[in-house]
């Protein structure tokens, strides 16, 4: 078949980046399911984002492929008379679909019964098909935020202001929202003032680059503010710190991008660094310079979508932009510095933590107590406990700070630099830092220990005052973010690389709001809990690569042995595909189909009369003996061993013997048999 270039450019009033990003990967799919289910080959399928245009590119065939479709019609008792007469909603039905009512099928389709037309479908011309094709697609993209402009009843992220519609050089003709196709675009806002004429579809990128200057291709565009950065900021002996969430909006903040380096006073050095940072990535979106050593420079990179001929400028404007910034966090710091951390914290009972589980001095006063708790449970020593306790005091106390309030980023960082000014021992200043971490799913996690400890009782203490306050996500809501805290609480737990009973510190944590009134109660919580952390661990554990299975095999245990857990995935997913795991899983399962653990694992050697169950019974009780003494693999090696024993005792012992006593005896032994592989994982989930 013979293919078409294909071209759409929908162009809008600027955009905000991550409406660009989304509406992007929309159309990405929209456009690739439409293809595909409507029968229209393609390929080369590439979507661009700007603020100001999306575009969406593809080599597309000239017509549909013919294709048989079936439509499910009325129920069959709807549609068909006792005596099999058609019905009205039968006839109906068949003229509508343009089909004899006699040819309608019938089927069973989940439980009922209906009625289906066949019909066989003669594909359209392409340019037929994607005039009525696109509009849908515009019209169905949803934004998180959208407006409605005029009269109109139409919802978009920004006003359209036209749309480019080609099939090689033909106009696919349609209107949405008033604006209707063609082939004009429109180039730069500034550096281009005329409409572009577009003949063809093919010449789309090029035309627009060289007359329009506008770099339609947003991986272009990352690559070259890259580069250019690099190259800018050598002039000066450095190297720019790009950010990668920085980089991803100014990306889709310029369409035409050409770097500036501008400049600071060298006496905004003296502040610390992330605080300059900060102000530069987050707020101005700005690259900050440093030299080989990691030292900040008092160079900046600015990348302008502005005339280049009014580069000074430009660079003097953001030049006074910054200054003004740096001397208020100047300002800010140095205020910050006259009140100590220690007498700010009394203050926190000012601050709401949540309305129905009080202030943020009450949340401190949990967050001291759950982390000696849990040092104590971790085994750390001593002094380890008086960091954490110090370190859990304090580790609010930044928030009422001049500069956490203005740079809320901050938070956690400041209580670092202010701890260490204030004279605070460095390891209480660390722990203030790490408590944070992580902030977002793939952030660094603590390293220090007492910064481990703290991070996890503020997470868990805040997962579980929420659950108790009846705020725990549902569905794919999640507006406190209660999933990223648990998840940050298994992720540290694990990186301990201790066995912390997670079951033991929720109960803890839960009791520690023991007191105010309105809440649900500890009991039915405590297991909603345990569930949703159970869940996160899960995910950790698929994220590492570890196979659906054996995960599954593992997580009984997580809660309560999560280092443990780890381990075993990693032996059971080293013996995968081998015989030992096939002895394993088919030991297990044969016992575990006849077990009856209600008997309880309690069997007397008087009862055993055969060969093989007194062997069996030897090898268990052996084995029950050393089993905590051996390494996992070792666990796991004899377990695979166990299989001999178990065919000969199923192969020759009649386990459901007539004589109670005996029978119950033998059930008693499996459970003990099963009790043993169950204490390493749940074999069953191994398919």
């Amino acid at each position: 078949m013979k293919f078409k270039k294909f071209l759409l450019e929908i162009g809008t009033e600027e955009m905000p980046y991550w409406a660009v990003y989304d509406g992007i990967s929309y159309l990405e799919k929209s456009f690739s399911d439409t293809f595909e289910e409507n029968k229209l080959q393609f390929s080369n399928l590439k979507v661009y984002g700007g603020p100001r245009r999306f575009a969406v590119l593809a080599d597309v065939g000239e017509k549909q492929e013919d294709r048989i479709v079936k439509v499910k019609g009325p129920a069959y008792k709807s549609a068909f008379t006792v005596d099999g007469s058609p019905t009205n909603a039968a006839i109906g039905f068949a003229k509508s679909q343009g089909v004899n009512v006699e040819d309608l099928l019938i089927e069973e389709v989940n439980g009922g019964t209906y009625v289906f037309a066949v019909k066989e479908l003669k594909g359209r011309d392409a340019k037929e098909f994607l005039s009525e094709a696109i509009p849908s697609i515009i019209k169905q993209m949803k934004f998180k935020k959208s407006m409605r402009w005029g009269n109109g009843t139409f919802w978009f992220i920004r006003p359209i202001r036209w749309i480019v519609a080609l099939l090689d050089d033909e106009i696919i003709e349609f209107e949405v929202a008033g604006v209707a196709s063609g082939r004009e675009t429109r180039g730069h806002r500034i550096l281009s003032k005329k409409e572009i004429q577009l003949n063809h579809a093919s010449e789309y990128i090029d035309t627009l680059s060289e007359k329009g200057k506008v770099l339609v291709d947003h991986n272009e565009r990352k690559r070259k503010i890259v580069e250019d950065s690099i190259k800018e900021a050598a002039v000066y002996g450095g190297e720019p710190i790009i950010n990668e969430e920085t980089l991803k909006e100014v990306v889709q903040l310029v369409e035409w991008p050409s770097p500036l380096v501008g400049e600071f006073d060298e006496s905004f050095l003296s502040l610390p660094s992330e605080v300059l940072i900060t102000v530069m990535q987050h707020h101005q979106r700005y690259f900050p310079i440093k030299q080989s050593s990691g030292r900040l420079m008092n160079r900046f990179i600015v990348i302008q979508n502005g005339d280049p001929l009014f580069g000074n400028e430009i660079r003097e404007g953001n030049e006074r932009v910054v200054r003004a910034r740096l001397e208020d966090a100047r300002f800010f710091y140095e205020e910050d510095l006259k009140i100590k951390l220690e007498e700010r914290v009394p203050k926190l009972k000012g601050v709401v933590f949540q309305k129905k589980l009080g202030n943020l001095y009450d949340k401190t006063l949990r967050n001291v107590d759950l982390a000696i708790y849990l040092s104590k449970e971790l085994g750390s020593s001593d002094e380890t406990i008086r960091i954490v306790e110090r370190a859990a005091y304090l580790a609010k106390a930044d928030l009422l700070t001049e500069m956490v309030n203005e740079f809320d980023e901050l938070q956690g960082y400041m209580g670092k630099e202010y701890a260490l000014k204030q004279g605070e021992p460095e390891e209480v200043a660390e722990a203030i830092y790490e408590h944070y971490l992580p902030r977002y799913f793939g952030d660094e996690l603590p390293k220090t220990e007492a910064g481990k400890i703290l991070s996890i009782a503020d997470k868990l203490d805040t997962v579980c005052g929420y659950f108790l306050a009846g705020l725990e996500p549902t569905g794919s809501e999640d507006p406190y973010s209660l999933r990223r805290q648990a998840q940050g609480v298994c992720a540290v737990v694990l990186s301990t690389n201790r066995d912390l009973d997670l079951k033991k510190v929720i109960l803890r944590a839960l009791s520690l709001y023991s007191g105010i009134e309105g809440l649900l109660p500890e009991s039915e919580t405590f297991e909603r809990l345990c569930g949703f952390f159970e869940s996160r661990y899960q995910r950790i554990l698929i994220e590492k690569g570890f196979m659906a299975d054996i995960v599954s095999a593992v997580l009984p245990q997580i809660l309560e042995r999560p280092a443990s857990s780890i381990k075993k995935a990693e032996i059971i997913s080293r013996f995968f595909n081998t015989s030992e795991l096939e002895d394993v899983c088919t030991a297990y399962q044969r016992v575990k189909n006849l077990a009856k653990p209600e008997l309880g694992t309690e069997y007397n050697d008087a009862y055993l009369e055969e060969e093989e169950e007194i062997n069996l019974a030897k090898k268990i009780s052996e084995l029950a003996e050393n089993f905590h003494t051996l390494d996992y693999e070792n666990q796991f090696l004899e377990l695979s061993r166990m299989r001999p024993y178990i065919d000969n005792f199923f192969d020759n012992v009649l386990v459901m013997h007539e004589d109670r006593k005996v029978r119950e005896n033998r059930l008693k032994l499996l459970n003990k048999t099963l009790l043993l592989f169950n204490s390493y994982a749940e074999f069953s989930a191994l398919k």
